[in-house]
């Protein structure tokens, strides 16, 4: 089944884009001008001259093996064999030729793949728990809510025409694993009187000036979250123009007008939509899978139980969110050989596969294994989230993904450290969070020092606390300060990471700190 579909006339956005484009290459359009057409459809420049990126929104990461499988030929053509998984469980596409923007744009529509939104001033990928429909915390799946919403938004013009861009995520639980609480719509699965709805939060995001939503609606019906988008974005449009830019997304807009202002103008808004039946939600329908008739089988920190029994969730990891041709066809290939098998991209820029019977447990595992060296480190390692970095953004830096490797190669070194998990780790090569810094247990973010690429350190974020600066080192120094601190957590006795933070772990962090310090000095 596909997942995707497009607006009606999406067509003619692709085909008008591509006519600016021969424009453009021709000399009839100037470089400035056709640069301010690219960023709409999810196209940026990158540091390399006559590079692009392509972004491509996947809501919450769905895709299936055929879908997957046309997107690596895309990217053996048009992106030197690679497709990296972001944070927003988006792809995008790197080094892409400038002669070739408008036929990636024209071969992934044909996907039924949407670009406009993927960029620029607009509501962006609307984010799904990945284990939705299969942990056991679930208070139900919020999939098929979420692509419903997904595939819905293109149709109002209001959404691709805002202040700033507006963040969507949709959590199935209390766990918030989609980080509902930083999003500009955050929706939390809620029943309540029989009826499946979410607790609403708004006013959360990441940055220079990071916040944490707060819950502006207890309940909302499902079938009301794209009244709830249109609704936000409303008052978002009215009152979020003629402010530096700095100050233009949704959480300074609500900081100026009061949380209550702006619920009291959300709440107008929603009496005059209520009862339009145009603006309700009905699910998408996705497949449902019951239990396995398998016997049960062992977990590992790269193998989860499911809600259904003798089911599994097996995590492939990826460095850097990047899937090469032959490692996205093994995968495609694996889930094609079990039908029931579901494919997730996650915020933490992995890859899950849903839905595993213990007889293929094996061969999952292998296949990870097999795929990626990472399947063989402490799990969290394959879990750090890092954005594109320096040598790929423009805005970065510092490059991200150089740090990524030198902690990598600095915890395999260390044999010791082989039992520690549980740690969630963020980095970011500029301050504007891409790889949700200040919400994880430890994150890394960006600057230059002296001329040095360096990081600020901070401390014990979360989706409910943003984490505290605990000091700051060269690049160079963070992979051993980082095996020093996971050497005090494992020597501490806790076996909860956070329950360390909470007692003396900062401290001691601060103490590794100051001492790589002074040993430059």
């Amino acid at each position: 089944m596909g997942y995707y579909r497009l607006p009606e006339g999406y067509e003619k956005t692709v085909e008008a884009f591509a006519d600016e484009h021969v424009k453009f290459l021709d000399g009839g359009l100037t470089s400035e001008d056709f640069k301010k057409l690219c960023p709409p459809l999810g196209i940026y420049e990158q540091k390399t001259a006559g590079t692009y990126m392509q972004r491509v929104r996947l809501a919450g990461g769905l895709i299936t093996p055929d879908l997957l499988k046309s997107l690596l030929a895309l990217a053996e053509e048009y992106a030197g064999g690679f497709l990296h998984i972001t944070t927003r469980q988006n792809v995008q596409f790197h080094g892409v030729a400038e002669e070739d923007l408008a036929v990636l744009q024209q071969e992934l529509a044909k996907l039924n793949l949407l670009t406009k939104t993927a960029g620029g001033n607009c509501v962006r990928n609307v984010l799904i728990d990945p284990l939705s429909g299969t942990s056991p915390d679930d208070v139900f799946d919020v999939a098929p809510w979420g692509l419903e919403l997904s595939n819905r938004l293109p149709e109002n013009p209001l959404f691709a025409t805002l202040p700033r861009k507006f963040k969507i995520a949709l959590s199935s639980s209390a766990a918030d694993r989609a980080l509902a609480k930083i999003a500009d719509l955050g929706l939390i699965a809620k029943i309540k009187d029989s009826v499946h709805g979410f607790s609403v939060y708004t006013g959360g995001g990441l940055g220079v000036s990071s916040r944490i939503g707060h819950e502006i609606f207890e309940f909302l019906p499902a079938e009301d979250i794209l009244i709830a988008a249109t609704v936000f974005n409303k008052v978002f449009d009215e009152y979020g123009r003629d402010v530096p830019r700095n100050q233009s997304r949704l959480r300074f807009l609500i900081e100026r007008l009061g949380a209550a202002e702006f619920k009291r103008l959300a709440e107008e808004k929603f009496a005059e939509l209520k009862d339009d039946s145009s603006l309700k939600i009905i699910p998408a329908e996705l497949p449902v899978v019951g239990d396995a008739p398998d016997a049960d089988a062992e977990t590992t920190p790269f193998v989860t139980r499911q809600r259904q029994k003798n089911r599994f969730t097996v995590k492939i990891p990826l460095f850097f969110g990047n899937i090469s041709v032959e490692t996205g066809e093994k995968i495609a290939d694996f889930a094609s050989k079990y039908p029931e098998t579901e494919i997730r991209f996650t915020q933490t820029q992995n890859i899950l596969l849903r839905n595993i019977p213990a007889s293929a447990l094996k061969e999952a595992k292998e296949l990870g294994e097999s795929i990626s060296n990472l399947a063989k480190l402490n799990s969290f390692i394959s879990d750090v989230k890092t954005c594109a970095g320096a040598d790929f953004c423009r805005l970065s830096i510092t490059r991200s993904s150089a740090l990524h490797k030198g902690i990598i190669d600095a915890v395999k070194a260390e044999a010791d450290l082989k039992e520690v998990e549980g740690i969630n780790v963020g980095i970011s090569g500029c301050p504007n969070g891409c790889g949700h810094t200040v919400i994880s247990d430890i994150g890394f973010s960006g600057r230059l020092s002296k001329g040095k690429e360096a990081y600020k350190i901070y401390l014990g974020g979360s989706a409910d606390e943003l984490g505290k600066e605990a000091g700051e080192l060269e690049a160079e120094k963070i992979p051993q300060f980082f095996v020093e601190f996971l050497r005090e957590f494992k020597n501490s006795g806790f076996t909860d990471f956070r329950l360390f933070l909470g007692t003396d772990g900062i401290d001691k962090a601060k103490e590794i700190i100051r001492d790589s310090s002074q040993s430059s000095d």
